[in-house]
């Protein structure tokens, strides 16, 4: 398996979207997450619903990943979608918070 293929994202959804990110989200996969999440947005941007960000099976993450995240950021607050994040732990909790990011996300 090749670096850039140990990410992933499902959609969960119900009342509200639940995007569970896995695997590794570093330099070769952070593009594919944003094109991902971009067509996934533009759905759920049309269906009124809250977007939640579970981290619970995310195992690492890159700053380039962390770059994405507050493009996806910006992209909600822009298109009035409410997002949270959820279950950010270990080594990608201590991570945004070497990174001094922990403020920036909506938890």
């Amino acid at each position: 398996m090749r670096m850039y293929d140990s990410f992933y994202i499902e959609l969960i959804e119900g009342d509200d979207f639940v995007l569970k990110l896995s695997g590794d989200l570093n330099a070769w996969s952070a593009q594919r997450f944003w094109n991902q999440m971009k067509d996934m947005l533009d759905t759920i941007e049309s269906e009124e619903k809250a977007v939640f960000i579970d981290f619970a099976d995310l195992t690492y993450i890159h700053s380039s990943g962390i770059g994405a995240l507050l493009q996806l950021l910006e992209y909600c607050r822009n298109n009035n979608i409410p997002i949270k994040f959820r279950n950010i732990q270990g080594a990608v909790e201590r991570i945004f918070n070497l990174a001094n990011v922990t403020d920036l996300f909506p938890l």
